[in-house]
């Protein structure tokens, strides 16, 4: 929960992928969901190679709640928080279920393939 309020809710690539968002990048365009997931994928290899799991750990717990799922954070100042709050706050019980798996099967296989902690890749 620290990384939710540890100078994280900037709106670049960098503060996204640790909550499985979309950031906004240099030319003010937002990624796809097929780069925040990339981004995630490496985000949680390189939090773990530094010794930061529970970023990773983060990661793997907010990208399948509706309010995450790779879309683009705008920022708490948009609209759209509204309903990214009401997500994170109400969510799906088999959200809360899949974060604790998921959690679960990274620590136990961290160097393992971030694709199999995280839903499945927006890629086409």
């Amino acid at each position: 929960m620290l990384v939710d309020f540890a100078h994280t809710q900037g709106t670049d690539p960098v503060s996204t992928h640790m909550h499985g968002m979309a950031g906004r990048k240099p030319n003010n365009r937002y990624e796809s969901p097929c780069q925040a997931y990339n981004g995630a994928k490496q985000m949680i290899r390189d939090a773990h190679a530094i010794g930061a799991d529970p970023v990773a750990i983060h990661a793997i717990q907010d990208a399948p709640f509706d309010g995450h799922s790779f879309k683009p954070w705008k920022g708490v100042m948009d609209l759209s928080f509204l309903q990214h709050l009401e997500d994170d706050i109400f969510p799906d019980p088999d959200v809360i279920a899949n974060g604790i798996v998921n959690s679960f099967n990274h620590m136990q296989n961290p160097t393992g393939n971030p694709a199999d902690v995280l839903p499945a890749s927006p890629c086409p």
